[in-house]
């Protein structure tokens, strides 16, 4: 099984999201992990496209890092500077606008040595050997032992740990699909449990969830969706964001 991250444009006010593709193995990489990440570049939006290169590929690479549960700072520890083709790793070409990177140890490879730094995301920017051909900034996940809260859909951005950062925005007699799956490193799920302004409207015992918001069920402005997730050791993640229901 391998899971579908979307790289996410951060950098305007709107989060629209952008179209490279990211596959990794294994599925939940810890930042210790050996991890093979697969990028499909076909529908990258970096107005300097790099879809259709044929030459050598790098990544401007670094990390996300948290420092004893504070907020995430991403681009630390980057590899190198912009162009540097002597010391930024060049990636594998595998097929029409795919490229193959193998990291052994993040945390070995970025040199994040203070024990009281977390790596939380990778971050890349796949770019050809002269810069002139680029994506946008993609950023893939890492994950910590035990069970974990996944949105697969709708799309939303929990970087900032606010859910009014990034609300998903439904007009009257519209829908919105909920998915949710957990990821299980070293335990398995016991329960998923979501609720809709504070009020539980979906159980699942298995690690996967699905609920179908009708914006006619429910009051116009905000309604807030959380999820937890429970292992079978009772230990509990959680994630919330917000569904606007226009008037």
């Amino acid at each position: 099984m391998k899971i579908k991250l979307m790289a996410l444009l951060t950098f305007i006010s709107v989060h629209a999201f952008a179209q490279t593709v990211v596959t990794t193995t294994p599925t939940y990489p810890t930042q210790t992990d050996q991890i093979t990440i697969i990028f499909d570049v076909t529908n990258a939006t970096h107005p300097n496209k790099i879809a259709g290169y044929f030459g050598n590929v790098y990544a401007h690479t670094g990390v996300t890092i948290s420092t004893n549960g504070g907020a995430p700072q991403r681009w630390q520890k980057v590899k190198g500077n912009w162009g540097e083709n002597t010391i930024q790793p060049q990636l594998t070409f595998i097929g029409p606008n795919k490229y193959q990177i193998t990291i052994n140890n993040s945390r070995s490879f970025y040199q994040v040595t203070d024990a009281s730094q977390k790596i939380t995301e990778l971050c890349f920017v796949l770019r050809s050997s002269d810069g002139t051909k680029q994506t946008e900034d993609i950023f893939v996940q890492l994950f910590s032992p035990g069970i974990g809260v996944i949105i697969n859909s709708p799309t939303v951005n929990l970087f900032f740990g606010d859910p009014m950062r990034s609300p998903v925005f439904v007009s009257a007699g519209g829908t919105v699909p909920i998915s949710v799956a957990t990821s299980e490193l070293g335990t398995k799920t016991k329960s998923i449990t979501l609720f809709i302004n504070n009020i539980q409207k979906a159980l699942s015992s298995t690690n996967t969830l699905s609920f179908t918001f009708n914006a006619n069920d429910y009051s116009g402005g905000k309604n807030e969706i959380k999820i937890i997730a429970s292992d079978t050791a009772n230990v509990k993640d959680s994630s919330k964001f917000v569904i606007m229901r226009n008037p």
